[in-house]
């Protein structure tokens, strides 16, 4: 008990501390939620119905709804094709392709 008086006392070891710990918390949420390994790829179709700053929100033909990132300037309303990777854990990742022609 007496080292950690010491470590708390100490202005260094206290700055360390605190400079760890939001380090240790990304690893350990970023270690948790591992998507693992890809099962599939695809492509969905849908239609914008929200423009934010920078994201959409897209809502697909088959009515589920998601966010991509804004990665070109597209307008509300408009029909896109996006690009989906599912994964073994259940997680399905969807993103708007750069280029039109994808």
């Amino acid at each position: 008990m007496q080292w950690l008086v010491l470590l708390l006392r100490n202005r260094v070891a206290r700055v360390t501390i605190i400079g760890l710990l939001p380090v240790l918390y990304v690893l350990w949420s970023q270690l948790g939620s591992a998507s693992g390994a890809v099962i599939g790829e695809g492509e969905a179709t849908g239609v914008i119905t929200e423009v934010y700053k920078h994201a959409y929100r897209v809502t697909l033909d088959d009515g589920l709804q998601v966010r991509v990132f804004r990665n070109r300037k597209i307008d509300k309303g408009a029909r896109v094709t996006l690009h989906f990777t599912r994964y073994d854990s259940g997680i399905t990742h969807y993103d708007l392709p750069r280029d039109e022609r994808r």
